[in-house]
């Protein structure tokens, strides 16, 4: 069987607390999958990880069959398509959304500014930080 994804005993750590704690799955290729959890059980920083947005603590992962640590893994994340964010934050872009594009610019900056340093978009305070990022 061919798969998109697969991840071995994954891990992510901010400040000794596992927010990706040995997560281990395989996707199959053609299937739709979709993380279901509670805010700041971890979803987010597991696409961030396979993006390449930030590094992982322990474990590893394939993604189209290429290693995380192979070269060629950029190659194999050009394949792959993800918004890995708050999608509420992206509606006013949509047709008759309303905002032009210098206020959408400026409210992300402002959403980047408050985020949270370790890159937690939960409206809850998250597990690395404790801080609410909005």
């Amino acid at each position: 069987m061919e798969y998109v994804l697969r991840t071995f005993s994954l891990v992510k750590t901010y400040k000794d607390v596992n927010v990706v704690d040995n997560v281990s799955m395989n996707i199959p290729r053609g299937q739709i999958y979709g993380f279901v959890g509670r805010n700041g059980a971890g979803k987010t920083t597991l696409m961030r990880l396979v993006c390449g947005l930030i590094n992982k603590s322990g474990g590893s992962f394939t993604l189209f069959g290429k290693e995380d640590e192979d070269r060629d893994i950029g190659r194999a994340r050009r394949r792959m398509g993800a918004m890995v964010e708050s999608p509420v934050r992206w509606l006013s872009f949509l047709p008759g959304g309303g905002m032009t594009g210098s206020e959408g610019f400026w409210n992300i900056l402002s959403a980047a500014a408050s985020a949270c340093p370790s890159l937690c978009s939960s409206p809850s305070p998250c597990r690395a930080c404790r801080r609410t990022p909005y």
